[in-house]
């Protein structure tokens, strides 16, 4: 079985860092938890890129997007181009997420 490329842009990293920060001041559990659903669902899409539905907004659908979502309503917004999967943002569902992806 391959195992394709995970490429974090830095907005991803960046959501990822401000997230796990908020988490922490909750509880340092709550923190780890987190990152280990990110870290599986980063290996999940690394081994099976397609696995997530496309985007349920259909603009989004549209430019590609697939998500999955993780713990505490968070979701991960990424594509895969046939070569690597990119993740664009990790956003919590409640938000206005549509204002944070690149549309």
């Amino acid at each position: 079985m391959k195992d394709y490329n995970v490429e974090l842009l830095p907005s991803a990293q960046k959501d990822i860092i401000e997230a796990s920060q908020y988490f922490k001041t909750k509880s340092m559990d709550v923190a780890l938890a987190f990152l280990d659903d990110i870290d599986r669902a980063l290996g999940q899409l690394a081994t099976f890129p397609e696995s997530a539905q496309l985007s349920r907004d259909e603009a989004l659908a549209a430019k590609g997007y697939r998500v999955i979502l993780i713990k505490y309503d968070y979701l991960i917004f990424y594509k895969f181009t046939g070569s690597k999967v990119v993740v664009y943002r990790v956003i919590n569902g409640r938000r206005n997420y549509k204002v944070f992806i690149n549309l």
